[in-house]
């Protein structure tokens, strides 16, 4: 969701707006090949979960697939449905985690959490959601010279500058 993150790998998306996915539930549910849980959402009746939607060129989808793990554990959807803030249905595409990958008790590691919460609390998420990840809780990343922990923090103090 934070822009700034998603830009070092699409420059061309741009946001356009926020919005909620009816009967889907956010969690960190998907275990990563480092042992710590990704952002991904899975089917529950009745939830509403926000996030932020960007377009990009067209180009950029390939790399976007490589970075978001698609056939690594996360699937592609093209027609993804999700409400803007007037309630109107648009398709989008997201990621979302295969059942194989997930774990209910995988944690995100302190900056991914860290990204995720930034990308709420920058576009303006409803406070509930961002109570959600905020209450979600994190582990501390034990490999400190991770490189996309290093990109995530460069990110992280840039954006805090701001």
């Amino acid at each position: 969701m934070l822009a700034e993150r998603l830009r070092e790998r699409c420059p061309s998306a741009t946001f356009k707006t926020v919005a909620y996915a009816y009967g889907w539930a956010f969690s960190f549910a998907k275990k990563s090949k480092d042992g710590s849980g990704k952002a991904t959402l899975s089917a529950k009746n009745g939830e509403r979960t926000y996030g932020v939607v960007y377009e990009l060129d067209p180009s950029e989808l390939g790399k976007l697939d490589k970075f978001e793990g698609r056939g690594k554990g996360y699937k592609r959807d093209d027609h993804f449905i999700v409400h803007n803030q007037n309630n109107t249905k648009i398709k989008v595409i997201t990621y979302l985690a295969e059942p194989e990958s997930c774990d209910p008790e995988c944690s995100p590691y302190d900056w991914y959490w860290r990204l995720c919460l930034a990308g709420a609390e920058r576009n303006n998420l409803p406070p509930l959601q961002i109570e959600r990840i905020r209450q979600n809780g994190y582990i501390e990343d034990p490999e400190l010279d991770r490189k996309p922990r290093k990109d995530a923090l460069k990110i992280l103090e840039e954006i805090d500058d701001v």
